[in-house]
Order: structure tokens, then sequence, then C-alpha cells
């Protein structure tokens, strides 16, 4: 699997940047992720991280899911789950 990721890596990094490679990596090593949890571990701010995931989206390389993650009285607490989208990565070989 780890030959997998670096074959990811470097697609990610020959057609896009360094940085998104450093999230797609992110993404590959630790799987689906909130934001939040990517600005942690990347110690990039939110803008940084948002505008790499909207790369990556807009190229439909990631994904992302919205989750509850808190019921309250009359609402609703959700976040989203980014996660990287392999195949359509391996795609880009063709």
């Amino acid at each position: 699997m780890k030959s997998l990721y670096e074959l990811i890596e470097l697609l990610l990094e020959e057609t896009y940047s360094k940085d998104i490679k450093a999230l797609g990596s992110d993404l590959c090593n630790f799987g689906a992720s909130t934001i939040q949890e990517i600005m942690k571990r990347q110690k990039l701010d939110f803008v940084s991280v948002r505008n790499l995931l909207i790369i990556l989206m807009q190229n439909k390389l990631v994904s992302y899911e919205e989750v509850v993650k808190k019921k309250l009285k009359n609402e609703e607490i959700t976040e989203f789950i980014y996660e990287l989208d392999i195949e359509n990565i391996l795609m880009k070989l063709r």
C-alpha cells in the first residue's frame, strides 16, 4: 500500500503543487478528516486548507460528507469530513 501512496503523492505534486501533495499525503495517511484535523496536522490556517481542498474538490480528487456532530434541542451541529478519492487520482494517469 505504501507504493500506492507514493504514486499518489508523486501525481499530486507533478500535477498541482507541493502543498497539494502534502494535503493529499495527509489524507492518505490519516484517512477521512475534518478541516480542523487537517489544519492541526499540517500546521496551516483555515483559509489555506480550505483553498487546497477546493482545488482538489473541483478536480474530483476529494469528496466530502456532512455528518452530525451533536444534536441539540432544535438544531444539529454538523461538520464536514473530507476524503481523498484514490480512484479518481489514478484515473489521471490515463
